[in-house]
Order: C-alpha cells, then sequence, then structure tokens
C-alpha cells in the first residue's frame, strides 16, 4: 500500500504542479502586491494533512478571486462609463453637424441661390434672345440704308432735273442774273454800315447849328422829332448824323431814279413794289394767278435786262454826293474839320457802295426789303427787340421794355430764297440799329 503523505495527495490532485513551481493560484493582491496571507499559505502548505485544510484554502482562494473580479467589473463599469461619455459627446457633435447642415438647406439664402442660379439662366437665355434679334434688326437695317441710299440718289437725280427744267424756263443763261448768297449781301450791308459810321463819327466832331433847308429839316425828323435836342447831345449827336446819311442812301433802294441812265429805275422799282404788294405768297387754286415766285423771276430778269440796256449813270454819283455835302454844310461845319477828311469821297463812296448793294438785292429771286418801323407806328416810342434789332447807345440794361428812342439805320428783310422757293417763309438778314433810352 503506497505511503500517501499531504503533498503526495496535492500531486494527485495537480499532476503538472510540482511543489517547487509554486502555488496554484496568484496570490498577489490586486494591485499587483502579494497577499497578506500568502506567507501563511506558502509555509503552512506543507502542513496540510486533511481535506478541512484544503477547504479553508480553497474559501480563502475564492474570496480572492471574488474580489478580484469586483475589482474587474469596478474597472470595466468605468470604461463602460467613459466610453458611453465618449459616445454621449460623438452623439451631441453628429447631431450638431446634423442640424447646421439642416440650417444651411433650410436657410432662404440657399433658396435664393437656387433662384438667382434660375433666374441667370433665364437671363443667359434672354440675352440669347435678344442678341438673336439684334443680328436681325440689324441686318434689316443695313437692307432699309441700302433702300434709302438708293432712294435718296434717285431723289437727288430727280431733284438735279428739275433744277435744271427751272433753269431753263428760267432763262437765266441770256439774262445774266446771278444767285449771290446771303453772306455776301450781309458783308456789304455790313461794309455800307460802317462807312456811314465813320463819316458821321466826323462829322459829330464839328460844330453843329440847326439847319434851314426844308428837305434836311425833313430827313432828320423822319429819324426823330426830337432832333433839335439830339443834335447838342454829345452822346446821341454821332447817331443821329449816321441816321441822317442813312435816309440819303435810302432813296437808292427806294426810287434809284438819279443813278439810272434815262431815269428808268424809278418806273421798274415802282411796278416791282406793287407787284409785290398784289401777288400772293404761295399757289393758291381758289386765287389763280401769279405768285411772289413769278414775280421774284420776272424782276430778276427785267433788273439784268435793265442794267444790260440802260446800266448806271457812271457821273451820278459824282454829282449826288456833291450835292449831299453841300446840305450838310448847312448843319456841319465842315469848313472847319482839321482831319482832312475827304467829305465829297467819303460820300461818293457811300452812294457806290449803296447801288452795288442795291443791283445784288434786285437781281436775286429772294424778295429783299429794306424796312423802318412798320407803316403807323412812331419811330420814337417802340419798344426793343432784340431779335430786330441792336442798340448802339442806352443807358440801362437792354429788355423788352426798353424804349427806342430813334432808328440808325433800317433792317434788312429777306423774303423766299435765291432758288425761287418757300416764299412763305421771312427773316431778319440784318438787323436795324438803334437808340436807346
Amino acid at each position: 500500500m503506497h505511503d500517501r503523505t499531504p503533498h503526495a495527495a496535492a500531486a494527485a490532485r495537480y499532476p503538472h504542479q510540482s511543489p517547487a513551481s509554486g502555488p496554484l493560484v496568484d496570490v498577489s493582491s490586486p494591485e499587483g502586491g502579494p497577499g497578506q496571507h500568502g506567507n501563511t499559505y506558502v509555509q503552512g502548505f506543507g502542513n496540510l494533512a486533511d481535506p478541512l485544510a484544503i477547504d479553508g484554502f480553497l474559501r480563502i482562494q475564492e474570496g480572492r478571486v471574488n474580489q478580484f473580479l469586483q475589482v474587474s467589473d469596478r474597472r470595466a463599469e468605468a470604461q463602460r462609463s467613459a466610453l458611453q461619455q465618449a459616445a454621449d459627446r460623438l452623439s451631441n457633435i453628429a447631431n450638431n453637424i446634423g442640424a447646421i447642415v439642416n440650417q444651411w438647406i433650410t436657410h432662404p439664402s440657399t433658396n435664393q441661390g437656387s433662384d438667382l442660379s434660375h433666374g441667370l439662366q433665364k437671363a443667359y437665355k434672354r440675352l440669347a434672345d435678344v442678341e438673336s434679334q439684334h443680328l436681325q434688326l440689324k441686318l434689316e437695317h443695313e437692307a432699309i440704308k441700302k433702300q434709302l441710299q438708293e432712294a435718296n440718289a434717285k431723289v437727288d437725280e430727280a431733284v438735279k432735273a428739275r433744277d435744271e427744267l427751272r433753269r431753263l424756263a428760267d432763262g437765266v443763261n441770256w439774262t445774266g442774273s446771278a444767285k449771290v448768297s446771303d453772306q455776301e449781301i450781309w458783308s456789304k450791308w455790313k461794309q455800307l454800315e460802317y462807312n456811314i459810321r465813320s463819316l458821321a463819327s466826323v462829322l459829330a466832331k464839328c460844330q453843329t447849328k440847326v439847319p434851314s433847308d426844308k428837305l434836311t429839316r425833313t430827313r432828320l425828323d423822319e429819324v426823330s422829332t426830337a432832333w433839335r435836342k439830339l443834335l447838342v447831345i454829345d452822346d446821341y449827336k454821332n447817331f443821329l448824323i449816321g441816321a441822317y446819311i442813312w435816309t440819303i442812301v435810302e432813296s437808292v433802294f427806294t426810287t434809284g431814279r438819279k443813278f439810272c441812265s434815262g431815269g428808268h429805275d424809278i418806273d421798274l422799282k415802282a411796278m416791282r413794289a406793287a407787284f409785290l404788294e398784289s401777288a400772293s405768297e404761295v399757289d393758291n387754286p381758289s386765287r389763280p394767278g401769279p405768285t411772289l415766285r413769278h414775280v421774284a423771276r420776272w424782276f430778276a430778269q427785267g433788273t439784268a435786262l435793265f442794267g444790260h440796256f440802260f446800266g448806271r449813270d457812271q457821273h451820278a454819283s459824282r454829282r449826288e454826293a456833291r450835292s449831299e455835302v453841300d446840305r450838310l454844310k448847312l448843319f456841319c461845319n465842315i469848313t472847319a474839320d482839321k482831319s482832312g477828311t475827304d467829305f465829297h469821297q467819303e460820300m461818293k463812296a457811300i452812294l457806290e457802295a449803296a447801288l452795288d448793294l442795291d443791283e445784288m438785292l434786285m437781281s436775286s429771286k429772294a424778295i429783299f426789303l429794306v424796312r423802318w418801323p412798320q407803316d403807323g407806328q412812331s419811330k420814337t416810342l417802340q419798344r426793343f427787340d432784340a431779335n430786330q434789332m441792336e442798340s448802339l447807345a442806352h443807358t440801362n440794361e437792354l429788355s423788352s421794355k426798353t424804349i427806342v428812342r430813334f432808328f440808325v439805320s433800317p433792317m434788312l428783310i429777306k423774303i423766299g430764297n435765291a432758288d425761287g422757293c418757300n416764299y412763305d417763309s421771312e427773316m431778319t438778314l440784318c438787323k436795324a440799329t438803334v437808340a436807346c433810352e
């Protein structure tokens, strides 16, 4: 019978565990140090001789294992709590991100951006349509422009043909009449005006007196009934004498008999004035007959014929200049003048300039009228009109209420044009010069 010692019994229960290999169960504490009963176990293990000792040992070990398991459970619980907190944080982060995304998706600006994108697409489509329409209109414009150019070319040809027929009908070639521009007439008028003003300036420096000659008095009365007072006022004397010289020149435009050979020109001017007063401005079916166009054309031709057959009296200008200077001596002390002015030559130049201008006016198919204030109106009670007048003397600022004291020179009115058309239109080619209060 075998000898069964406690070690032998233990070896039989744990065949792989030798006494030298150490304890079956880790007797260290859960914190990693040796258990408080480890030494007792080691020291007392060899004294175990019965099952009671083993059961006690097992109970001790079971308690230690339970204690270890409790510590493990606490650690696992702590880890689970930490994981749960981390999961909660991640969930909150995910929820926040989801809310932000949802807010961005549902934000009005997001929809507005979509609407803007849609609107932009529609705008691009409209732009494409507009560009297409623009191209179409451009092509149509080019076609219409070409048609207009062709039509204008046809109109120009028709106008040229009409003008040629009118030129042949008017007989321009054989009458010798020529078309004169408004600029040429205006320049000739201003030259005449300058010559008169220069002579008047020299005469105003001479000593003056009230004339006794009836014709001189009549002319001064035509200028202003207050000429006796104005003649002694230095500010107005110059302009008064200039207006007097204009009354001399006016006879050239109204009669001209003294300057035409044989005195025939007076009949022509008288007939012209009567015809112009009787003729209508334009063709009128209810009033058939010659119009201003016919009268102007006929007298333009007649002036050329008179000039060709009778011409100007070459001695008339010198003779009339001497006569008018002698009349000026009746109220201007010309003999005392020391400026060296040749008054006869100056007056002759003025009369010849007026005759040249009169020929230009009479030879034109436009109707020119040398006009003073309208009939029935006083020359001294008219108001200033900037459209028809130019002031040479005034004390206050000019306005429509300014009173005109007297006219220095007449105005030149133009009716129609040099082509023989538009006789229903009237313009002031040269303004009248006036002296105002």
